[in-house]
Order: C-alpha cells, then structure tokens, then sequence
C-alpha cells in the first residue's frame, strides 16, 4: 500500500536539533510532519518505522524526522492509501488550515521536494492536540483523500 501521511508530534520541551549542517530550533506544542511513501514497503513500513524510533526500537536516522520524534511526548499518524505523490498538495492544505498562528520550520524534511514548500514541518502551536487531529483528518477528506488514524 502506497501513500502519504502526516504525523502529529506532541513535544513538551525546548530542543535544539542540529541535522548535518542545518539547526533547527523546535518549541514546546505540536507539530505536524507531512511525508509519503510510494516505493517498496509502502506507507504501514513507513509508519512502523516511526513507532519504532517513538518506542526506542530502532534507533539508525535517515530522514530528519528521525531526530524528532524521540523528543515527542505522543505521536499519531493520519494517513491515506494513494498512488499519486500528494506530499506537497497536502503539506499546502495543512499550512493553511484554521488554526492561529501555523509556522513552517524552514528546511525540515524537504530535501527532495519538487514543489519548493520550505519545509515538510509546520508548527501549530500550543493547542489541544485532539483538534489539530480533528483540522488534519478534514484536510485529507478535503483534497480526496480517505484518512486512517495511527496512534
């Protein structure tokens, strides 16, 4: 099964993450991380994956999502079943959905981004993370997608 999700990341800390030569500063609230996964393995693999890092399991890093999540509280996938690359269609939808004062966090998770977003990581702040589940699973349906729910 191929397809694109995004993963809502609850950090209650401070961090300071430096990935090669980039840094990035990430404050305590929710984020959303919006990826896909259209080769072998498909989107179960992918997200399996991030619940290992979550649980301690796998520890070896490849995407800068890797070095987040340890640093997450709580984290939850929202995904759908696709063949078609809606990663940036559906990072768009998320930047500009009904929640006050979403920020990208410039260059995080978009190194091979075709569409030139800035980023695959958005900032939502300090709300209730039930409603920002709530406003991503309205994104999906809102550009044709079905959402499924991970946590």
């Amino acid at each position: 099964m191929k397809g694109v999700y995004a993963i809502i990341l609850d950090i209650q800390d401070l961090y300071y993450l430096k990935i090669n030569k980039k840094e990035f500063q990430i404050k305590k609230g929710i984020y959303i991380y919006v990826g896909s996964a259209l080769g072998l393995g498909g989107i179960s693999k992918r997200i399996e994956r991030y619940f290992q890092i979550f649980n301690g399991i796998k520890r070896n890093k490849h995407w800068h999502i890797d070095y987040l999540i340890p640093k997450a509280r709580n984290i939850i996938a929202i995904y759908a079943e696709t063949n078609e690359n809606y990663e940036c269609r559906l990072f768009q939808a998320l930047k500009n959905m009904e929640i006050e004062n979403v920020e990208i966090v410039k260059g995080f998770g978009n190194t091979d981004c075709r569409a030139k977003c800035g980023s695959h990581l958005l900032y939502v702040g300090r709300i209730e993370i039930e409603n920002v589940i709530e406003k991503v699973m309205e994104i999906f349906r809102r550009i044709d997608l079905k959402p499924l729910i991970m946590n």
